[in-house]
């Protein structure tokens, strides 16, 4: 519990963000690697890799055309509905059953916003000597949004830092009075903490997917989800959370899990933070 505690005074006094002078092979070492490439096997015969290429063009620029057509008139769809939804002060806010009202067509003056967004100050322990603090804005209108994460890592044996991140694009596919999905995509990036002598920064990106529910089945309880999946630099990245929290007022006061693979390096742990909405 000491270490713990030390380690998550140093996340909240901003070391994970500053340079880290001495940096050996650890979780965040080799997740740095994995993020290069550095495990990953060589390629095969140039001559097949180029046929299978060419053959492959028209069929994914077909399928592309699919894709895209298929998503502007999900989104047509989408902004049409959002004329009927409106969202509360926050979640119970007024009486009110949820988070989100379903308005009369004939109303002409309704009340509630077309803007909500939420801003959180959270961390997590992924052992005695490895965590993250973090902080996630999203703000939404109607029913499209934007989403900015950034997670300063720290390990203290041996001696390591780095940030993780993502910023997203999100679209509302549910809004219930109860319930609440967005799907969103993005990119994701890492930034490198250490400064040694002879090592050269490690700051990459890749692309993101987002995947994130609310669930507010009865006051004060919010419970939350959100699956994040896609690449950073080389290799395949996956983030997965799960919250449970109290409102009071909109202050959101939470505690969950989450679990965090980049290539073959796994993080997973408890949660703890709080969140307010607007």
């Amino acid at each position: 519990m000491i270490h713990r505690a030390v380690l998550m005074s140093m996340l909240v006094g901003g070391l994970a963000l500053g340079p880290c002078p001495i940096a050996w092979a650890g979780k965040l070492g080799d997740m740095r690697s994995e993020t290069q490439g550095s495990s990953s096997g060589g390629g095969g015969s140039g001559g097949s890799s180029g046929s299978a290429s060419d053959s492959s063009d028209s069929s994914e620029s077909g399928s592309s055309g699919v894709w895209s057509g298929a998503l502007g008139e999900a989104m047509i769809e989408a902004y049409q509905e959002t004329i009927w939804r409106l969202y509360t002060r926050y979640p119970y806010a007024d009486g009110e059953r949820g988070f989100v009202r379903i308005i009369d067509p004939e109303d002409e003056s309704p009340s509630g916003q077309r803007l909500s967004g939420t801003f959180t100050l959270d961390g997590a322990a992924y052992s005695p000597a490895l965590g993250r603090a973090g902080a996630d804005f999203e703000l939404v209108h109607r029913r499209f949004g934007l989403a900015f994460d950034l997670s300063p890592h720290l390990e203290l044996r041996p001696l390591d830092a780095l940030s993780l991140g993502s910023a997203n694009a999100l679209i509302a596919v549910l809004l219930l009075p109860r319930c609440q999905v967005y799907g969103g995509v993005g990119a994701s990036f890492m930034i490198d903490g250490r400064v040694g002598v002879g090592e050269e920064r490690v700051d990459t990106a890749g692309v993101n997917g987002t995947a994130r529910i609310t669930v507010l089945p009865a006051r004060p309880v919010v419970l939350r989800g959100r699956v994040d999946f896609g690449r950073l630099g080389a290799a395949p990245a996956v983030m997965m959370r799960a919250t449970t929290g109290v409102m009071i007022r909109r202050f959101e006061v939470f505690g969950g899990y989450e679990g965090r693979r980049v290539g073959d390096v796994v993080l997973h742990g408890p949660t703890v933070g709080t969140r307010v909405w607007f």
